[in-house]
């Protein structure tokens, strides 16, 4: 596929999970076969938010396209790697108890099998299904063999198997990723780890998926090795092994050539799909396959799409078994580009697994999670020496404890400066000469707990609206410039680099300027967003809070910013994010923010959402160098965490109040209706309006004290009746048609907002409540899989999870 002109917009794609829509296999009794389904895309943006090591795609996905252009040029002028390289390869096949060659539980005939189909493929080996005659077919020269030795460097029974009962017949993508892997993976420095289970649920339909490889502990990239837990590759079982190969009774056409593991090896190796997983125009980055619009079923031969011929028999498409013969020179050079940059991958080059335990001293070698690390922060060391040592002896310059014999320790670094590493390594055939790193190890002096601050000494201002935006005049322009406005600005947020690199966010100040509300109860949205969205744009949604108007508007009369604490630990991944508000239009609120001056910064942070749902900086909108007067409360270490279920109340109406964070809660009240004190869930019944202070400890703590302001509406009737159960039915729902139902005492508007599983806002509607029942239904076009449906009614906020079919 030609390398698309504008590569950050294609890989901003990848950033944010681009693929909502997941292709549904049609069942086996349905005349036409099954559709290939490969859910690679969606787990590596779940793994984006997940894993600290998956940040900063961007920058590795530049690096690989340079050192692919360097390879293409070795090659071409006849220069390049020399030999074959070879993977040690361990399944795990996962079954429930069946005996070896029954149901789940594969033969090693039918392991072997699949092997000898992946070799053929990578190799584009002569006489097999794996050959092709195109001019851009490549040998990839990469072969894969089973190991012959287990994690300890015993012989395994059997060759690159190791048979767990899972005690359950089927698994979903979530448990696979949460309990199977984690509980069953063997070192991915040494193995390449693939698992063959059955999928139920929501992974029923799925043939494999496989994990990208991560950039972990290269320079100037994030090296956090928090995936390699997860790292490998997850195939039906039924569709493990070729049935060309002998006779396997589980598996039937049209996926039971083994082309299923030669498609997620790819992505394994980094490799996208053909079709840029996006209409014309989407790039999987290589320069020899032709552009596609979509994947392709069965195999349809001589298929066109965006003004050339389709590739089909690509490994990378999602054609039948039968039809796939071809990795191109492209993505030989991209997959080589990976071997040398991708660290786990890079390492798999020297494991020793697949051949006899050599009786030697072993080879000293090792990695850290980081090599940048804050004051008080800790690492994870390693240890990647060869030929199987049985004794590790570490030094650790500057570091607490300065010596470990563990293989892979923590170690924790107090004082900034730079600190060598040592490794010795024994067996019972020798001692290693010692391994030492100078400078290995970078300490800064920003420590565990802090602020970021964007706005420093700035003049606080509220803008009202200028008169021309991005460049064309407004018409009789309303409002302000961060706030509610004529042109309907939909959300602000603020984006803070995080350079050194903070895991968690506890809360956020911010400074409002502007606060007017129709009604008492009307709230705002406070949202913490990833930075993953084009050009660090806002992308996926982290966290969110409602906050009432007034509370707003009684902090701007106290002359103070108003301080946000949010119910759980927010993960940052040790990357950048924004912070800010989303505007909702309708209910006659103003809301702006305090912002600096026009070049009283020196970096524009400040970013905005038109009514059309597009993020711009303030710069290219505007023209505006500028940022807005926040300060996000961030660190390493926990802080205590504060949430409620109500934020008003009727007086002596019950309010739950609950802590998170340490181990002791002891809590406070200005108006003294708490029925306990200690505790990290406490009952208030305020009569007036009441603040609520807990004080955290037991631990080591960023932030130990957060409050909250619970209102009391100004009647005297009894409390309002809790909210029914929200309903919605059909669940699973069919074409989109749903009926949404519960009842409260709420009058006004109710909204629906529909998410999908990163938290991207998918579709939303309001109504206006008028009686205590409330019913109505609700069209979701286009829309298939798993999504999260948000219901805000008043101050109250319920979340169900929705199947769309």
């Amino acid at each position: 596929m030609r390398f698309s002109i504008s590569i950050v917009a294609c890989i901003a794609l990848l950033l944010t999970g681009f693929s909502d829509n997941v292709y549904q296999v049609q069942q086996e009794t349905e005349p036409n076969p099954p559709m290939r389904t490969c859910e690679t895309m969606e787990q590596d943006s779940l793994n984006q938010l997940k894993y600290a090591d998956m940040r900063n795609r961007l920058d590795f996905e530049t690096r690989i396209q340079q050192k692919t252009k360097e390879i293409e040029l070795q090659q071409a002028s006849g220069r390049g790697f020399a030999g074959i390289i070879t993977l040690p390869v361990v399944v795990h096949v996962v079954h429930n108890g069946e005996q070896i060659g029954q149901g789940r539980n594969i033969s090693a005939a039918q392991v072997a099998s699949q092997l000898e189909v992946l070799n053929e493929d990578f190799r584009r080996a002569t006489g097999t299904n794996g050959f092709n005659n195109n001019p851009v077919g490549a040998d990839i020269e990469i072969e894969f063999c089973l190991a012959s030795l287990g994690p300890n460097g015993v012989e395994l029974s059997e060759a690159g198997i190791h048979r767990y009962n899972g005690n359950k017949a089927a698994w979903t993508r979530t448990d696979i990723e949460g309990f199977l892997k984690p509980n069953t993976i063997w070192n991915p420095n040494d193995y390449l780890n693939i698992w063959t289970v059955d999928f139920e649920g929501e992974s029923e339909l799925l043939l494999g998926y496989a994990q990208f490889p991560s950039e972990s502990a290269l320079t100037g990239l994030p090296t956090s090795g928090g995936s390699a837990s997860t790292d490998g590759v997850v195939v039906r079982y039924s569709s493990f092994g070729s049935s060309e190969k002998g006779s396997f009774s589980v598996m039937s056409p049209p996926y039971n050539k083994g082309r299923t593991l030669t498609h997620e090896v790819g992505h394994w190796l980094g490799l996208r799909h053909i079709w840029g997983d996006g209409p014309c125009g989407s790039d999987d980055f290589v320069t020899d396959t032709p552009e596609a619009a979509e994947p392709t079923r069965g195999c349809p031969a001589g298929k066109t799409s965006c003004g050339s011929v389709d590739m089909v028999q690509n490994y990378m498409d999602y054609s039948d078994d039968a039809c796939m013969n071809i990795f191109t020179k492209g993505q030989k050079s991209r997959i080589l580009a990976v071997m040398e940059l991708s660290p786990r991958r890079k390492s798999l080059i020297n494991s020793q697994v697949c051949g006899e335990l050599v009786a030697a001293a072993p080879v000293p070698d090792f990695t850290a999670d980081k090599q940048l690390s804050l004051r008080d922060g800790s690492i994870r060391f390693t240890d990647l020496s060869s030929n199987f040592p049985t004794k590790w002896s570490w030094i650790f310059e500057g570091g607490t404890p300065t010596l470990s014999s563990e293989k892979n320790p923590f170690i924790k670094y107090t004082a900034e400066g730079s600190y060598a590493v040592k490794l010795v390594v024994s067996n019972e055939y020798g001692i290693a000469d010692t391994l030492t790193r100078e400078n290995y190890i970078v300490v800064s002096s920003e420590g565990v707990c802090s602020s970021l601050d964007n706005f420093g000494t700035s003049t606080p201002t509220i803008q009202p609206l200028p008169t021309i935006y991005k460049d064309n005049p407004l018409s009789n322009p309303k409002g302000y410039l961060s706030g509610h406005n004529s042109i309907r600005t939909s959300a602000i947020s603020e984006f803070f680099e995080n350079k050194p690199g903070y895991e968690n966010l506890s809360g956020v100040s911010i400074h409002f300027g502007k606060a007017v509300f129709a009604d008492p109860e009307a709230t705002a949205r406070v949202v913490v967003w990833n930075a993953r969205g084009p050009q660090s744009s806002p992308g996926a949604i982290l966290e969110q809070r409602e906050i009432l108007i007034r509370e707003i508007a009684d902090d701007i009369a106290a002359n103070k910013p108003t301080s946000i604490v949010f119910g759980r630990r927010v993960p940052l991944f040790g990357v950048g994010f924004h912070v800010g508000i989303e505007l909702d239009y309708g209910g006659g609120d103003t809301l702006a923010l305090i912002s600096s001056r026009d070049s009283e910064v020196a970096i524009p942070t400040a970013w905005e959402k038109d009514s059309d749902g597009n993020w711009s900086p303030f710069s290219t909108s505007w023209g505006l160098t500028m940022s807005h007067q926040m300060v996000p409360k961030v660190g390493m270490d926990a802080s205590v965490q504060l949430k409620t279920n109500k934020l008003i109340v009727n007086p002596g109406e019950p309010v739950t109040l609950s802590a998170t964070g340490a181990s002791i809660f002891q809590w406070e009240s200005t108006e003294g209706s708490l029925t306990t004190t200690l505790g990290p869930t406490v009952i208030g019944k305020p009569t007036k309006t009441a603040t609520y202070k807990v004080l955290a400890s037991g631990g080591d703590l960023c932030v130990s004290e957060a409050e909250i302001t619970i209102y009391v509406r100004d009647v005297t009737s009894v409390p309002q009746p809790e909210t029914t159960e929200l309903t919605i039915y059909p669940n699973p729902a069919v074409d989109g048609a749903v009926t949404l139902a519960f009842s409260n005492a709420h009058i006004g508007q109710v909204s629906a907002t529909v998410y999908n599983v990163l938290g991207q806002k998918l579709f939303s509607r309001q109504w206006m409540k008028s009686g205590t029942a409330f019913q109505e239904k609700l069209e979701l076009p286009g829309m298939r899989g798993a999504v999260i449906m948000e219901i805000r009614a008043g101050t109250e906020l319920h979340r169900k999870k929705l199947i769309v079919r």
